[in-house]
Parts: C-alpha cells; structure tokens; sequence
C-alpha cells in the first residue's frame, strides 16, 4: 500500500495495485532472471496447524526486541485497529534463507505483547518448501525476501484459509 503513496525501489504499480487489490504482482524472476511460471502442489496441512496458539512447537521465538522507533509505530497501529475493532493477524511468510527450517521464526511472541487479541499464522518452511529444489524454490522469489507472482500465489493459497478463519474467529467474538 505505500507504494501506491510514494514509488518504491522496483517501480511504480499503481494500475497493477489497483486491479490486485493493493497487492502488487511482480512477474519477475530470480534475480533477475526471466519470469517462468511455477506452481508447487500445496502442502497437505490443516488450517489448524497454522495457528501459534494451536501448534506452538511449529514456531521458534527469538524475542529480538523492536527498536523504540518500531515499537512507538507498531504500538500506535495496533492501538488504531483496537480502536476500530479490527482483526489483527500477524503472518510469517517463509524467506529464502529458511527452506531446512523445521519451525517458524517469530521475532516476537505477539500474543504476550498485544493479548489474544491477534493471531499469528506461519507455516514451517520445511513444510511450505517440501520436495521442492533450490531452483524451484527459487522461483517463488524474486530477490532474498520478496516474493514474485509465483510465490504469492502460493503463499496465499495456503495462509489464506488461516486468516479468514481468524476473521471469523474475531468477528464472532465482538
């Protein structure tokens, strides 16, 4: 959503953003390598499993303490959404960096520090990047971090169960 204020690094995407939902799809390869097309068999997983709060040994916290910049900034948002009554989910999305990884890496446990109040999803990276190659996996990213068309597209096919249970979840409760 930032980049529909002000241009980011790769470009701007409005029409792009517009037409995705705010979403910007990048149809850019590895490094910059020419975009192929990829879609991995999803992994069988219930939506269950993607919860910390019902399967937190699939998580690992490190409890690496925000800066007092992001703090004031993550403390003001969620203070804006409690206000408004709406639901918060914090998602992990596996890096390149973690396909071995048997658990998610959490920065912080968001439950401790804003109540039930959020969810968390993530899925283990061994999980989401099972059977695949490095090249394959490769293909959902186009740089260390961001995800292209590919992995979008994948990602979201198995979070997003996950946060539309949550919503319910939290639209139920209120």
């Amino acid at each position: 959503m930032l980049s529909l204020i002000r241009e980011n690094g790769i470009g701007t995407y409005k029409n792009s953003c517009e037409k995705n939902c705010g979403t910007i799809v990048l149809s850019k390869g590895w490094q910059n390598e020419p975009f192929q097309f990829f879609a991995p068999k999803l992994p069988d997983l219930k939506t269950d499993d993607l919860f910390f709060s019902n399967n937190g040994a699939a998580f690992a916290v490190s409890n690496d303490e925000l800066d007092s910049y992001q703090m004031h900034f993550l403390k003001s948002n969620m203070a804006l959404l409690k206000l408004y009554k709406v639901p918060v989910v914090f998602m992990h999305f596996p890096e390149l960096i973690e396909p071995g990884f048997e658990q998610v890496a959490l920065r912080s446990n968001w439950l401790k520090m804003f109540g039930k109040d959020v969810d968390i999803l993530g899925i283990p990276p061994k999980i989401a990047f099972g059977g695949m190659t490095k090249d394959q996996i490769k293909s959902l990213y186009y740089d260390d971090f961001h995800l292209n068309a590919n992995g979008g597209e994948y990602i979201s096919k198995i979070m997003i169960p996950g946060v539309i249970d949550a919503y319910r979840k939290a639209t139920n409760s209120q």
